[in-house]
């Protein structure tokens, strides 16, 4: 069964939120991959925990990995962490002024050879100052004079956008500061 929408907690926020601001901010703009956890309940996935993954090699447009090496990553964490594997989150950078939270053909690989990816989740991110407004189906967050748009997508035919919600995203300042020193995206 194909979730119809995904949950976020504020840890899981920032973890994806850091990782699209670090591969920005790489020298050549990268890529960023993790792997999302959590459960599946009335078609809603709840993702508990995101792990950014560190393996393989990562361009300005793409992060390439060992199917193998990840699966066995995929496997640790869960039994770490005791929860399912949903699927896996990317960053879309902006380059050249264009920047695109769509899913690609190439998106649409399951990375993971025992377990099928339920969602797949792309944060786009660009620079900003501009306030957002949230949209239906996507989640945006201003940080660090930084946009991340967060989509998410069922990882089954017929590969359907789905919204993302973060409750208790509404009630955060415009562009709240990342603090370095924590965990945690918001102080």
């Amino acid at each position: 069964m194909n979730p119809n929408s995904v949950q976020i907690s504020r840890s899981v926020a920032s973890v994806i939120i850091r990782a699209a601001i670090q591969g920005y901010e790489a020298p050549y703009k990268e890529e960023r991959l993790g792997i999302l956890l959590g459960s599946v309940r009335d078609d809603t996935a709840f993702v508990k925990r995101a792990q950014l993954y560190l393996g393989g090699s990562r361009s300005r447009t793409a992060a390439d990995v060992d199917g193998a090496q990840f699966t066995r990553r995929v496997r640790e964490l869960c039994q770490i962490h005791r929860c399912g594997f949903l699927g896996t989150f990317h960053t879309h950078n902006e380059v050249a002024r264009t920047i695109s939270s769509a899913l690609s053909l190439e998106d649409r690989d399951h990375l993971c050879d025992d377990r099928p990816h339920r969602i797949e989740l792309i944060a786009a991110i660009w620079a900003s100052n501009a306030p957002s407004r949230q949209e239906q189906r996507y989640l945006q967050i201003d940080v660090n004079g930084y946009r991340v748009r967060m989509a998410a997508y069922q990882m089954l035919p017929p590969f359907n956008l789905i919204p993302v919600y973060w409750p208790g995203a509404d009630k955060l300042p415009p562009n709240k500061s990342l603090d370095a020193s924590r965990d945690s995206v918001f102080a």
